[in-house]
């Protein structure tokens, strides 16, 4: 049962990565995690800047503008110069956050230890499918503020102090991801407890 339910996650994710659909930011970590013969992969992403539309209604929220790396002032800004619609705009630079299925909880408990010694403060046992522990493993370098709402709420200067804060916060996050990389590329001893 787990090696066909591996089995299509990977195939899953080959499509997408035949699509260009899969944030090449995170493609090592998850290379590195579905060698493993008891772990694999779902949905996950590196971290990102948005400008996300939200209304007033629960989960009503769309992407405007998304990135999956540092943005300049320029492109920003010119996207913001161009918002026609009528939703408040949220600038927001969102941390990483990794997907991954076990086959038992000895195994999600080892991707957990590791995590812990990468530096990672968030992550767990999301839920469980069959059996298979589920964990989600995320970043804490984000932040998220309003830039947009029936006007401009920002300057241009304190819209250049956001993007920089923002560029720096998500090169904090892939250093931590990296961190976690080599983590996941050293030979791994059992914890005996």
């Amino acid at each position: 049962m787990w090696p066909s339910f591996k089995k299509n996650k990977l195939e899953s994710l080959e499509k997408f990565k035949e699509k260009k659909q899969v944030d090449e930011k995170v493609l090592g970590i998850l290379n590195l995690i579905n060698k493993n013969e008891k772990l694999v992969t779902s949905s996950s992403c590196s971290g990102r800047i948005t400008l996300l539309e939200i209304t007033e209604k629960k989960g009503d929220a769309h992407f405007y503008k998304k990135w999956h790396r540092e943005v300049s002032f320029e492109e920003v800004w010119g996207a913001l110069s161009s918002y026609s619609g009528n939703r408040k705009l949220w600038f927001r630079c969102e941390a990483f956050i990794l997907h991954v299925f076990a086959q038992d909880l000895v195994s999600a408990k080892e991707l957990l230890l590791l995590a812990r010694k990468a530096g990672f403060k968030r992550g767990g046992i999301w839920g469980f499918r069959k059996d298979w522990p589920f964990l989600e493993l995320m970043g804490t370098s984000e932040f998220a503020v309003p830039v947009f709402d029936s006007h401009l709420l920002v300057s241009k200067e304190h819209l250049e102090y956001i993007v920089k804060t923002a560029n720096s916060t998500l090169s904090k996050n892939y250093s931590q991801l990296e961190k976690f990389e080599r983590e996941l590329g050293l030979p791994q001893t059992r914890d005996k407890r």
